[in-house]
């Protein structure tokens, strides 16, 4: 169909911009006709799981979804909806091809202080995300989080997470379908110590926590004269002040109180070992200090332009944009080292 004006402009670009990705654009018998892939994703389909030796248990939670809804009509055209928007200022040099993108949320998908969600952005991680069903070349999302469940749920639906996520700083998995969360073994034991101190901190009006925590707590300054620093100096003394068995870890805009031995690095391995996947095959995003431990398990990391020195230490790059941004931008690299490699 011949192309004039404004149109032809427009669909110029996104054939260069298709090509620059990996895919090519169908011969069109009408307009809107369907998008193929190119052969970087082709071939990555029969290697990608060889390369790491997986066993066929990861498939089904990338394919996870209600009965009928899997396959959607015009997923290719979706597929290069998603890609239109590619930005790659970062870059990755990949030995094994990243099959999971793990991001954490406050200050990664979006800004500090409860600040409004871009939601255009949102959901080109989303497009991003549903487009990872039928291209293994690009990773399918998921969350390791401070939140509490009924916060990473909602998340989830928005962004059509199909893979479980951890929740509440590493004391919790959960998935959509089906529909359940459940604690690691290890926290159950261990929760006499975070009630005491839920307890003793609802009674201090200096302090407000977040509600939903099952078996830690976020810990917000309620007098206002307290940035985060100085909040995490006077939950140390008062922690210590009263034996009460808990670590203090700063967050973004908190401080979160956790169990001994329970933390994001604990949520990210019991994440893996449920997927049944090395933990070279997951990439990272994070911001905080709770974030080091387990970015530096990861195949591949990144830290937001906002995050503190201790995450851009330890990260394989680092955006210079910040939060959704950034998550944006890693999202692209990924995408293009995992076809940089698959093209070898």
């Amino acid at each position: 169909m011949a192309r004039d004006g404004v149109g032809a402009v427009v669909a110029e670009r996104e054939d260069a911009e298709l090509e620059g990705c990996g895919c090519v654009r169908g011969r069109r018998a009408h307009a809107g006709s369907a998008l193929a892939l190119g052969p970087a994703c082709s071939r990555v389909t029969t290697i990608v799981f060889a390369m790491l030796g997986l066993p066929p248990r990861f498939a089904p939670w990338r394919a996870a979804s209600p009965e009928g809804t899997s396959l959607r009509p015009g997923r290719s055209v979706a597929i290069a909806t998603a890609l239109r928007g590619l930005r790659c200022g970062v870059h990755f040099d990949l030995e094994h091809p990243v099959l999971v993108y793990a991001c954490d949320i406050d200050g990664c998908l979006a800004a500090a202080d409860h600040a409004a969600y871009d939601l255009v952005a949102l959901q080109a991680l989303a497009e991003r995300n549903r487009a990872s069903e039928d291209d293994p070349t690009i990773p399918a999302l998921t969350f390791v989080t401070g939140r509490p469940h009924a916060y990473v749920d909602a998340l989830m639906q928005a962004l059509d997470v199909r893979l479980p996520a951890s929740f509440e700083n590493g004391v919790g998995l959960a998935t959509r379908h089906p529909y359940e969360a459940w604690l690691i073994d290890e926290v159950e034991a261990a929760r006499g110590a975070m009630d005491e101190a839920r307890s003793l901190l609802e009674a201090h009006d200096e302090v407000v926590l977040q509600f939903g925590k099952v078996a830690s707590l976020s810990v917000f300054d309620a007098t206002g004269e307290r940035d985060v620093p100085a909040l995490a100096a006077f939950l140390r003394a008062f922690v210590a002040e009263r034996s009460l068995g808990v670590d203090v870890d700063p967050s973004t805009d908190c401080v979160n109180l956790l169990l001994p031995g329970i933390d994001k690095a604990v949520g990210f391995a019991a994440l893996c070992e449920t997927l049944d996947l090395p933990e070279v095959a997951v990439a990272g995003i994070g911001d905080s200090v709770g974030d080091v431990a387990w970015l530096r398990r990861c195949g591949v990391s990144l830290a937001p332009a906002g995050a503190v020195a201790e995450v851009k230490a330890v990260v394989s790059a680092v955006s210079a944009h910040h939060d959704v941004a950034a998550a944006l931008e890693g999202y692209d690299a990924l995408i293009a080292a995992n076809r940089v490699l698959a093209a070898r």
